[in-house]
């Protein structure tokens, strides 16, 4: 990680409640993006045990996004599609842990050993990092994946591995 884009995180958020959650919301192609209003409802049902809900993706993913967090209670949920990538992997890094949509910041997530809960259609299982666990709906949609899944997914591995924020370095 570039210490100067952990460095930029810290000065962006490092005053924000831990432990963070980082929700990947963003995919390329809409068979493997997971619904927002989905995404809102694991965010509010996680409330007790993270202060600070991150809702990474790229620029484009923004307005999509913008009215389901507009209609969440004000001051938890980050809208963070604004982030250069080194940003985004810093912001992963320091997270205690994230769930995703099947895509890059999920890559980003295992490869930084971040705790990290894959939203997955058709791809085929991930086995190259021991941080990576995936969700499917049980007929390879995406769609198919209910709230209480990803809730229930999250709250067993934080509970299970202690997920907590880390500190890293900064420049």
């Amino acid at each position: 990680l570039d210490p100067k884009a952990v460095a930029a995180v810290k000065a962006l958020y490092g005053d924000r409640a831990g432990p963070w959650l980082v929700l990947g919301v963003g995919a390329s192609e809409p068979a493997r993006t997971w619904p927002a209003e989905r995404f809102a409802a694991v965010s509010q049902a996680l409330a007790d045990l993270f202060p600070t809900v991150f809702w990474l993706g790229g620029p484009g993913d923004a307005p999509r996004l913008k009215p389901t967090l507009e209609a969440l209670p004000p001051g938890r949920d980050v809208l963070a599609c604004d982030l250069p990538l080194d940003q985004a992997a810093a912001l992963i890094a320091l997270s205690a842990g994230f769930l995703g949509n099947d895509s890059g910041p999920l890559n980003v997530a295992a490869s930084v050993g971040r705790p990290a809960i894959g939203l997955m259609g058709t791809s085929p299982v991930p086995a190259y990092s021991r941080w990576l666990s995936r969700l499917d709906g049980g007929e390879g949609r995406i769609a198919d994946i209910s709230v209480d899944q990803a809730v229930s997914a999250v709250r067993t591995r934080f509970t299970q591995e202690g997920w907590a924020n880390r500190d890293i370095r900064a420049a």
